[in-house]
């Protein structure tokens, strides 16, 4: 660290929610992709991110759930 200044990417400052939601995503993309790709589908009770996955791939190949006792 140069003249004791953070990088921009350190945790604790304002970029790591943004790049933890960003690798969220990514790692639910890949989730679905590669059960689509296999013939499988996804039980997930991530509805909200994998009904946007399912909307913007145009199939049906997830099952979402809601947690009754949360």
């Amino acid at each position: 660290m140069a003249g004791g200044r953070r990088p921009r990417w350190a945790p604790g400052t304002a970029a790591t929610p943004l790049k933890n939601e960003r690798r969220k995503a990514l790692h639910d993309a890949l989730i679905y992709l590669t059960a689509a790709g296999n013939g499988c589908a996804v039980l997930t009770g991530n509805a909200p991110d994998f009904d946007l996955l399912m909307q913007l791939d145009g199939a049906e190949q997830a099952a979402l759930y809601r947690n009754q006792h949360g």
